[in-house]
């Protein structure tokens, strides 16, 4: 087990590399900014079991779904420290907008775009495929039937839709799964990570579990599973993430996988 100290030392590194100093309200408490680079930045971010810019898409995925958008301002410039191109930062933004709401994405793209014009870069053009109804449709259910097996029942809430609204299993495998899931930009599995990130932070859990049978049906490892789920605490509170790994748990089953 690791000191103190240890976890401390390996907090202060992961904050140089992210870029992130402690917020001028935490560091004129005494206490707070030690404590947050220990217990955010030693004792999570810097965990193995998850690369640094998943850990940063999950973490863009949370404070985005929940419109932190002043902490949001710093970890976008954190995400360019590492590496995440910006179209690949606009586009966790976009693809968030499926589980908290295309409002979100705008007010998230307002921020990561001011935070672009300040450090001088520019999202690299990419071109949005034009198709009809009918082939976001079939391109649509073709990746739901990738992501939660060829045959799975609809989850309880699409079924309870098909009494009160059946329109929303349709604009949901037309417009989600056929369009926001198709764009350039991020590959699929950094998407299911953005997803059950989201999902998570807001405490989706009636839509949760497809998702977490699809991590594993695209090889996101149970191990990496755990990892991101933990990794959206400091950002949405340790509760979704206590919320969210009963969830996982319960659809993985003890030590296993979702079928």
């Amino acid at each position: 087990m690791q000191t103190r100290e240890e976890v401390a030392a390996a907090g202060r590194a992961m904050r140089e590399a992210l870029g992130l100093t402690a917020p001028a309200s935490l560091a004129a408490v005494p206490g707070l900014e030690e404590h947050s680079t220990e217990a955010i930045f030693g004792a999570i971010w810097a965990r193995p079991g998850l690369s640094l810019r998943e850990r940063m898409l999950a973490t863009l995925s949370a404070l985005s779904s929940l419109q932190r958008l002043e902490q949001l301002r710093r970890y976008v410039g954190a995400a360019l420290t590492i590496g995440l191109a910006p179209e690949e930062v606009e586009e966790v933004l976009v693809h968030c907008s499926v589980h908290a709401g295309m409002s979100t994405a705008a007010g998230s793209l307002r921020v990561a775009h001011e935070v672009f014009a300040a450090r001088g870069v520019e999202p690299s053009p990419r071109t949005i495929p034009e198709r009809t109804l009918e082939e976001a449709d079939e391109r649509g259910a073709a990746f739901r039937q990738r992501l939660v097996g060829e045959d799975a029942e609809p989850p309880p809430y699409l079924r309870a839709a098909a009494e009160l609204q059946p329109e929303l299993g349709p604009w949901t495998r037309r417009y989600a799964f056929g369009g926001i899931f198709q764009r350039p930009g991020l590959d699929t599995r950094s998407r299911v990570i953005c997803s059950i990130a989201s999902l998570a932070s807001l405490g989706r859990e009636a839509q949760l579990p497809a998702f977490v049978g699809g991590a594993a049906r695209i090889g996101i490892t149970r191990e990496e599973l755990g990892e991101l789920l933990l990794q959206v605490g400091p950002y949405a509170g340790m509760p979704a993430s206590a919320n969210a790994i009963t969830v996982a748990a319960r659809e993985l089953g003890p030590g296993g996988s979702a079928p």
